[in-house]
């Protein structure tokens, strides 16, 4: 099967991989069901079925039983807070604490499984929790419950409110976007269910879909709801996209593993350099990201372009994977930058990867809260990055980084060359960016405002 290549740097037919068709196909039939069922699923159908008493009594349900639901456990950031969020409540005593997934199959999918096994954290796939957890009596009296609901949207809506009655948790906490186990939440009667918003609204993603918009406009009328977003820029956004007040909304920063603010063994390190053939004196401009259009690591190869001209000696790194890896490694193999760049892949070791890098490069168009940048200045690595979502929010400006206002590779490439040529800059915010990071994202100053939200007993003080 051969597809051409796009963005116009090569238009000859190229063979792409099984995942990628899988990937392609996936998207196709997304598109699909957006078309044929979205007119089916309508305000009037919300309305009908929030009319209904909940499920189960108030008494019904565990006090101090928590309740987690992500997508997935890829290797995102959300999935990330989701980890570090879970793992910090374990760590404070919160040990009813339980994920559950809609899908777990998959390298893709389970990339931060085994660090939540490590920390005693169980974790369900909805599928599998729907035929293990839940009476078939349950089920087919919730089957009822949810009949004005038109397939698809009533099975998996059916798979959670069969799981959060089985369960019976006081909070259900959903990172993402997941509507319908919020409205499966709200249908079953949990006390209290919290929403943990992407980085920015819907409508900037592929995954919208066109019942978001008015499920979570009626969600947010319901009580027992708390809506959260990780940056300023994202609140102000989803609450444009909703039409409602921006107040309604609570920013939550993330919190940042602690174990990210240390350093790694300058032997790892070195033996990292070894392996990508990087000269010991050489400076390395670096990123971590997915290899995707949001990202534009076009815009990333052609800022160090124009930095290998004037610091002909530098090398580039890029640890990731995503769609777009495959044409990208074919366009710098192509342009004869092959020897001082270099694409290892996903790396599950950030803190070393980070210890290689003189400064940190991102060039994302859309992003909300990157912890990338987060975790760069936690190691006391400069960054640079464009001014896209709730960037600026992360970086201490001409302090720990410069945030980029022009969206161009000259802008790019000078503010990374005013990095790389002031040591004693440098130097002072590989001393500053941490002190910066710790105070606005420490992770128990995460866990106590999630607490706060919680209204669970907290043994930290607010602000820590």
């Amino acid at each position: 099967m051969l597809f051409y290549k796009r963005f116009g740097y090569d238009k000859t037919p190229t063979p792409i991989s099984n995942r990628e068709k899988s990937e392609m196909m996936d998207l196709f039939l997304r598109a699909l069901g957006k078309r044929l069922m979205a007119p089916f699923l309508t305000k009037q159908t919300f309305l009908r079925l929030l009319s209904q008493q909940p499920f189960l009594p108030a008494e019904a349900f565990v006090p101090g039983r928590i309740v987690h639901c992500s997508p997935s456990l890829g290797a995102g950031g959300s999935e990330r807070q989701t980890c570090n969020t879970l793992s910090g409540l374990v760590a404070l005593g919160y040990d009813d604490c339980r994920l559950l997934c809609r899908s777990l199959q998959g390298r893709e999918n389970s990339f931060y499984l085994k660090l939540l096994e490590r920390n005693g954290i169980i974790t369900f796939n909805l599928a599998e929790a729907v035929a293990a957890q839940t009476p078939p009596s349950l089920v087919g009296a919730l089957r009822h419950w949810l009949q004005p609901l038109p397939w698809p949207y009533s099975e998996e809506t059916l798979g959670f409110a069969a799981v959060f009655a089985a369960w019976r948790p006081a909070i259900i906490h959903i990172w993402q976007d997941m509507p319908l186990a919020a409205l499966a939440a709200r249908l079953v009667g949990i006390p209290l269910t919290v929403l943990s918003w992407r980085s920015l609204s819907p409508p900037h993603f592929g995954y919208n879909h066109a019942y978001f918009q008015p499920a979570y406009r009626l969600l947010a009328d319901q009580p027992g709801l708390v809506m959260l977003n990780n940056s300023e820029a994202g609140r102000n956004d989803y609450a444009a996209w909703l039409g409602i007040d921006p107040g309604r909304i609570r920013v939550l920063r993330n919190g940042l593993d602690p174990t990210f603010l240390q350093c790694p063994e300058p032997e790892a390190v070195d033996a990292l350099r070894t392996r990508l053939r990087i000269p010991a004196q050489a400076p390395v401009v670096g990123s971590i990201f997915r290899l995707s259009r949001e990202k534009d690591p076009w815009l990333w190869l052609e800022t160090a372009k124009k930095l290998a001209t004037t610091s002909p000696e530098c090398h580039f790194v890029i640890f990731g994977e995503g769609p777009l890896l495959r044409q990208f490694r074919s366009v710098v193999r192509e342009a004869g930058f092959a020897s001082c760049f270099h694409l290892p892949g996903r790396t599950d070791k950030t803190a070393v990867a980070l210890g290689l890098f003189d400064v940190f490069l991102l060039c994302s168009s859309t992003e909300g809260t990157p912890n990338v940048l987060i975790e760069a200045q936690g190691q006391g690595v400069p960054v640079v990055t464009l001014a896209a979502g709730g960037t600026p929010e992360t970086v201490l400006h001409g302090e720990s980084g410069f945030v980029v206002q022009e969206r161009d590779a000259n802008h790019c490439a000078a503010a990374v060359q005013r990095v790389l040529s002031d040591g004693v800059w440098r130097k002072r915010a590989s001393e500053v960016a941490p002190a910066f990071v710790a105070r606005r994202f420490g992770l128990a100053r995460m866990l106590s405002e999630t607490l706060d939200v919680y209204g669970l007993d907290n043994p930290l003080p607010i602000g820590c």
